[in-house]
């Protein structure tokens, strides 16, 4: 029998107890996993969800419910070629507003409702006109203005003239019976900005009309809303209009001062209409009340020093803050007008605005002209308030423009 070395022995007892510390641990690591593993997810994650398992940059471990994504293949498929669909009378598109039909719409193959719009297009191999999508149109006062955007729309929107559009329902050929096939229905709250538009016709007609949208094709949006897995759009703006200055450019006013060298003039000066108005003591401010069948209100604005673009000229309008306006001509090379604020009769308080738009009243070198330039006030004044002023008209346009912008709310 061979004989095992003595040395070798007495390493024996040493492996021995390495072993049995070795599974001590293990089984203490064991017990933990088992008492701290995760069967399911508590984070974001419902039951029969596969989640993954993310940490952030502070080492907190996050759970994310893996999504399977659905898409509608119509929907993601469709293409336009411009051609006219063989029944169609006139373009591959159509409209129907109250009882009149347009385009597409005169076919009653079609089927179109009261205030859709239609669109023909085709499907892989298919012809045109195999396809058609339907859907409604709204002109709203939204902020997002450039077409092409998606967006949801705020539940209280008002009117305005952003014309945008929302897919509702497509149709497919049915060649065995001649005829289209039952509507598929879109549930959606995206909508398409399609561009600006002053009436519903010719909202409807930017809705429908494929080819010649500014803002290029619906395709992106039809993709957008036929899978699940599409970000979300964000919700528009709601513009806040200042509709009073549209009013205010109809008529001249009673009555209007201004403020020179610290001292009223007109209406503002001493026993006149506007005395102890706060803005008669303001120097190179101009106020003026208008009245159409009563009184409307008053607009109030100041004067003041600007640099404005080369080319520029007077009566113009221009893209300026009331931050960008100087009390000295130094290195400024016009005079303009900026309205403040605004007071309607109906109103308790004034509305007081910075719109971004300037009336120009003078230009070329400012360098030289003496004082704060407080004198173009009585400019700004007789623009906005005598109809034989040679800027009235201009400034009138001024009051347009100022009265059909956007202020994002």
């Amino acid at each position: 029998m061979q004989r095992v070395p003595r040395f070798r022995l007495y390493k024996v007892p040493t492996q021995i107890g390495d072993i049995i510390d070795t599974t001590g641990a293990q089984k203490t690591d064991i017990t933990g996993l088992l008492n701290n593993k995760q069967n399911r997810p508590d984070e974001s994650c419902e039951e029969g969800k596969n989640c993954l398992l993310v940490k952030d940059a502070g080492g907190t471990e996050h759970w994310y419910p893996i999504i399977d994504c659905g898409e509608d293949s119509f929907l993601s498929g469709l293409n336009f070629d411009g051609a006219n669909i063989s029944f169609g009378p006139g373009e591959p598109w159509g409209w129907r507003l109250s009882s009149q039909n347009t385009l597409m719409c005169q076919n009653s193959a079609i089927g179109c409702q009261s205030g859709e719009w239609v669109t023909s297009y085709n499907k892989n191999s298919s012809a045109v006109g195999d396809n058609i999508v339907f859907g409604v149109m709204r002109r709203v006062a939204i902020a997002e203005s450039t077409p092409g955007t998606i967006v949801t729309l705020p539940n209280n929107v008002q009117s305005g003239d952003v014309c945008v559009c929302k897919a509702t329902k497509y149709k497919t050929w049915d060649a065995s019976a001649s005829r289209y096939g039952d509507g598929h229905d879109i549930t959606t709250d995206k909508w398409l900005v399609i561009g600006n538009a002053s009436d519903d016709e010719n909202c409807m007609h930017l809705c429908a009309d494929e080819r010649n949208n500014s803002g290029g094709s619906k395709l992106a949006y039809y993709a957008s809303i036929g899978n699940t897995c599409s970000a979300p759009a964000v919700e528009a703006s709601m513009c806040l209009r200042h509709d009073f200055f549209v009013t205010a450019s109809v008529t001249p006013p009673e009555h209007h001062g201004f403020v020179v060298s610290g001292e009223g003039a007109n209406d503002c000066g001493q026993g006149g209409y506007f005395t102890g108005n706060s803005h008669c003591s303001e120097n190179g401010a101009w106020i003026a009340e208008y009245e159409q069948n009563g009184i409307l209100g008053y607009v109030y604005g100041t004067v003041g020093f600007a640099s404005v673009p080369n080319g520029t000229t007077q009566y113009s309008v221009v893209d300026l803050n009331l931050s960008d306006l100087s009390t000295s001509g130094a290195g400024k090379n016009a005079v303009v007008c900026m309205v403040k604020g605004y007071k309607p009769a109906s109103s308790t308080s004034e509305t007081n605005v910075n719109l971004g738009k300037a009336f120009v009243v003078s230009v070329g070198d400012m360098s030289s002209v003496s004082g704060d330039g407080s004198g173009y006030s009585r400019t700004c004044g007789n623009a906005v308030a005598y109809t034989n002023d040679t800027g009235y008209s201009q400034a009138m346009s001024w009051y347009n423009i100022l009265g059909n912008m956007c202020e994002a709310q």
